[in-house]
């Protein structure tokens, strides 16, 4: 009789197991996300200019040699930080669960959720800072300054269709508007802590200054005989 065949181990190590990615490829993407964390932290810290090469190889704990393997020089790595923030304030723009309630609960809802990210998010805040500052990549800061607004374009052309906006409203200096407001009060939080004497970390403060936002902001667009109306919504807090 002969002998029954035997699984060799190559079978039984792939059988049900979902194949894993080669270990110098896994490795190479850990190292590059290290780098690119360890320079953004210090990029928001000291600014381009202050940040040198070697001493994001040597917080990072890796091989000068390797960052410029993967980066090529500070630029890119610069470059690569931004990118990083963009696509983080650039997922707010994915569509949101805004429903239909109407232009002006739904222009409410997205500069709730701008604000909300723009407080929860002091190093992008920096980075923006800083290269407004710098001026190295105008461009990007531009795209960066618009991203996680773009749905209230939308909102706010339907608005003007319906009658709900003032009809001469341009849309682009209203996104803009909303991304100064929301991002001034976190770009200066060391004054206006010292001027007011309170922590802009405060749920009950940051729920005043967004108060204050959309008050502002919904007066400026709203007709004249719609601010009595619907005004008050955004004072009160609305739909959170």
């Amino acid at each position: 009789m002969n002998p029954s065949p035997t699984r060799t181990p190559a079978s039984k190590a792939t059988h049900g197991h979902k194949p894993q990615p080669p270990r110098r490829k896994r490795d190479a993407t850990a190292t590059r996300s290290k780098l690119l964390a360890t320079a953004e932290r210090l990029f928001v810290e000291k600014g381009f200019d202050g940040t040198r090469i070697d001493e994001i190889a040597e917080q990072a704990g890796i091989n000068k040699r390797m960052l410029y393997v993967y980066f090529g020089n500070k630029e890119q790595v610069y470059a690569e930080v931004l990118r990083s923030c963009f696509e983080r304030v650039l997922a707010l723009s994915k569509p949101a669960d805004l429903g239909d309630r109407g232009p002006v609960a739904e222009a409410e809802a997205i500069i709730r959720r701008y604000f909300a990210f723009v407080a929860d998010h002091p190093q992008i805040v920096r980075m923006i800072g800083w290269e407004s500052l710098g001026g190295r990549s105008g461009e990007m800061l531009a795209r960066m300054l618009a991203a996680g607004l773009e749905d209230l374009h939308e909102v706010v052309r339907k608005g003007k269709r319906q009658g709900a906006f003032r009809k001469d409203l341009d849309e682009d200096k209203i996104a803009l508007s909303v991304s100064a407001l929301c991002i001034g009060y976190f770009s200066r939080r060391a004054m206006l802590e010292a001027l007011w004497g309170r922590d802009l970390s405060s749920p009950d403060l940051r729920q005043e200054l967004l108060d204050h936002i959309l008050s502002l902001v919904m007066h400026g667009i709203l007709p004249e005989q719609g601010k009595t109306k619907e005004a008050p919504r955004a004072r009160s807090g609305g739909s959170r």
